[in-house]
C-alpha cells in the first residue's frame, strides 16, 4: 500500500483522478471499475477519452438497499460528470437500483450474478476500484464491529461470498447494506485508488497507519492485504 499526502483537497483530487485514468488507460483489455460513494466520487474524472470508455464497464463497490436518489449509491453516481461523460463516450454500466421486493440477501445475489457475468464475458479483463474511508474507519459497505470480531468474520471473511447483504442496525443511518467482502477486495480487485480527505477522518486514518491487524476495528486496514492500493490524502500524520 502506497500513501501520497498532498497540501490541499484540490491537489489530492487531481492526483487521485490522474492515477485512476492512468490505471484504466494502461489496461488494453476491458476494465470493470467499481466506485465507492460519498467523498470518493470527487476523484472520478469528469471527461473520459472515447477509446477508453469503449472498453470500460462501471458500477458501485457497495450499495444501500433503497430507491431514494439521496441514499442509493448508483443513483448518486448517475448525477456525476463522470457518468455522463463515460456513457456518452460508449462505456457500459451495471445498475444497482433494487426492486421494491428485494431483500439484502436477494440483492446481494443479484449483484454477485451481474459481476460474475462480467468476469465470464471478459476473462482477461481487470477489475479496479475507487475506495473511501468513513469517519469510523469503514471502507466499501464493510462497517466496523470491534465489539464482535466473530460476527465481522462471518459477514466479510467467508470465502463463499464475493458480496454480502446485511443489516448494520444502529451502526449507520442507512443500515440495509450490500457490499463486496474482504474476499472480493483481496482476491478480485487488481488495483485500487483510495481517497481519504478531511480532518474528521484524522483519528481513524492514524489508527489505519498504526496497525495492519484487527479489521473489525478499522475495516479499511484490508487495503494492506489487497494486491495494489494507492492512497491519496490531505491528512498529515
Amino acid at each position: 500500500m502506497e500513501i501520497q499526502t498532498f497540501e490541499s483537497l484540490e491537489l489530492t483530487v487531481e492526483s487521485a483522478s490522474n492515477c485512476l485514468l492512468n490505471l484504466l488507460e494502461s489496461n488494453p483489455e476491458h476494465s470493470l471499475l467499481l466506485c465507492s460513494g460519498g467523498s470518493a466520487f470527487q476523484m472520478l474524472p469528469g471527461i473520459l477519452p472515447s477509446e477508453l470508455a469503449k472498453r470500460l464497464t462501471f458500477s458501485v463497490l457497495d450499495e444501500r438497499l433503497s430507491n431514494d436518489p439521496e441514499i442509493n449509491n448508483f443513483l448518486q453516481l448517475q448525477n456525476t460528470d463522470f457518468f455522463k461523460s463515460a456513457t456518452a463516450s460508449g462505456a457500459t454500466f451495471i445498475s444497482t437500483v433494487p426492486e421494491s421486493f428485494d431483500t439484502t440477501e436477494t440483492f446481494a445475489e443479484k449483484m454477485t450474478e451481474l459481476i460474475t457475468a462480467w468476469t465470464l464475458e471478459f476473462p482477461k479483463g481487470k477489475i479496479f476500484a475507487t475506495l473511501g474511508m468513513g469517519v469510523d474507519g469503514h471502507t466499501a459497505g464493510i462497517l466496523p464491529h470491534p465489539e464482535d470480531p466473530t460476527l465481522f468474520g462471518m459477514l466479510f471473511d467467508d470465502p463463499s461470498f464475493w458480496i454480502k447483504g446485511y443489516n448494520a442496525k444502529n451502526k449507520h443511518k442507512c443500515p440495509n447494506r450490500v457490499t463486496v467482502t474482504n474476499i472480493f477486495l483481496t482476491k478480485k480487485i487488481d488495483s485500487g485508488i483510495a481517497f481519504v480527505v478531511g480532518p474528521d477522518k484524522q483519528t481513524s486514518f492514524s489508527k489505519l497507519n498504526q496497525s495492519k491487524e484487527n479489521l473489525a476495528e478499522i475495516p479499511a486496514r484490508i487495503w494492506y492485504r489487497m494486491k495494489d492500493v494507492h492512497v491519496f490524502t490531505d491528512i498529515k500524520n
